[in-house]
């Protein structure tokens, strides 16, 4: 009996009852560009052995697609930690620590790691991307999967499971090596075919991932200032008996997080009295730059920077970076999406915000434009805004990293926050 399966081209062609996404995505493959990680079978994500048996529409995962990518971020992962154990031994421990752009700090343990070791496991795992070894997927009793991870002393894993309220855990195993992981895995190894390992010193590691749009772009970046804020943030969290996710679910249990949100406040407010103190100390300093993705606290923080800079006798402005995006109908166009690019920087009317920045500068009045996100136009204000003595720019946005924001300002004004 045949079934009809609907591509991602939308084309319809029938198969065989029975057949596998595995079947389906090895059939598919020539139309993509880059290899297949995973299946979804009418929105639903399913292991790459999943049998079909009714009329479904099925989309593949690759790098390009959010999914895909976290497949891939996750194989990788994987691939580099039996590596190391098969290369130096099961003493050899590794601890992901912290994600960065396109990639993830890493820490190892047990064995010290030095530019000949690193390409020997990097050799290794080119070794398991060409074996293309199977991911198997495994369902585990939490009960089974809790005293596995205690017995090869990974506590870690452990009390995270332990908080799954959920009495089946999907476990994967690698050659030998059995290991729980949050994301889904691809089918087999085959298909992480680009990474890149840089040596941070220390046995500290960051492990690079390719770009969605550009696999072999894949450049060593150097990351000084985020390792140190997480390396900061780390040694507080130690100090506070706090160390993993897991902890923090403890503190929920004893009716503690009250406590603990005042703590984590008073930390946050210690650093922002911090940076106000950097910030005086500067003369220089006219424009504070306050980065971030979205919903990661800009506004919030530059509010409160405002308010200690106030407290110090200084006149803070703050302008927000989203009041000069165009209007929504004069957005320039994603030529890839063929929809308003509201994410990039060309979404922002830069002329005029330079030209705000000028005439403010110059001791001349401006009137500030606010973006109203119901009718999705600029609208200006019925009063001008203009500089008092003592005053300093705090200007809030995605894209306020950015030197085009402020490109007739000399650099050494200038102070960066993300």
């Amino acid at each position: 009996m045949k079934i009809s399966v609907t591509f991602p081209n939308n084309e319809i062609l029938q198969f065989d009852r029975g057949i596998t996404a595995n079947e389906l995505a090895s059939f598919y493959q020539a139309y993509m560009t880059n290899p297949i990680l995973g299946c979804r079978v009418n929105n639903r994500i399913v292991p790459m052995n999943y049998v079909i048996n009714n009329d479904v529409k099925v989309d593949f995962l690759d790098l390009t697609n959010r999914d895909g990518y976290k497949m891939y971020q996750a194989g990788l992962k994987y691939i580099f930690e039996v590596a190391l154990k098969e290369v130096f031994g099961h003493d050899a421990k590794v601890t992901y620590e912290h994600s960065i752009a396109r990639g993830v700090i890493l820490s190892i343990n047990g064995v010290t790691i030095d530019d000949n070791y690193l390409k020997i496991i990097n050799d290794h795992m080119l070794k398991l991307v060409a074996e293309d070894a199977p991911f198997t997927r495994y369902e585990i009793n939490a009960i089974d999967a809790i005293n596995y991870f205690n017995r090869i002393n990974a506590p870690e894993k452990a009390n995270n499971i332990r908080n799954i309220n959920t009495s089946v855990i999907t476990l994967y195993k690698l050659k030998n090596n059995l290991n729980y992981y949050y994301s889904k895995m691809p089918s087999s190894t085959g298909p992480i075919t680009g990474f890149k390992i840089g040596n941070l010193g220390n046995n500290k590691l960051v492990l690079l991932i390719p770009d969605r749009n550009n696999n072999d772009d894949l450049t060593t970046n150097q990351y000084a200032k985020v390792i140190k804020c997480f390396n900061d943030n780390k040694n507080w969290l130690k100090l506070l008996n706090v160390p993993y996710a897991a902890d923090i679910n403890q503190i929920i249990a004893s009716l503690k997080i009250n406590d603990f949100i005042r703590t984590c406040e008073m930390n946050f407010n210690n650093q922002i009295c911090r940076i106000t103190d950097d910030i005086i100390a500067d003369d220089n300093i006219k424009y504070i730059m306050v980065a971030g993705p979205s919903s990661s606290g800009k506004t919030t923080t530059t509010k409160k920077i405002a308010l200690a800079l106030e407290s110090k006798g200084l006149k803070p402005l703050t302008i927000s970076i989203d009041d000069y995006f165009y209007d929504y109908d004069k957005t320039p166009i994603d030529p890839e999406t063929n929809k308003p690019d509201i994410e990039s920087i060309r979404a922002v009317d830069l002329d005029l915000l330079n030209e705000t920045l000028k005439d403010l500068m110059a001791g001349k009045e401006a009137y500030l434009p606010r973006y109203n996100f119901m009718t999705h136009k600029r609208e200006f204000s019925d009063k001008p805004t203009s500089l008092q003595e003592n005053s300093i720019i705090i200007i809030e946005g995605l894209h306020a990293l950015n030197e085009l924001l402020t490109k007739n300002v000399e650099s050494d004004y200038v102070y960066y926050i993300y």
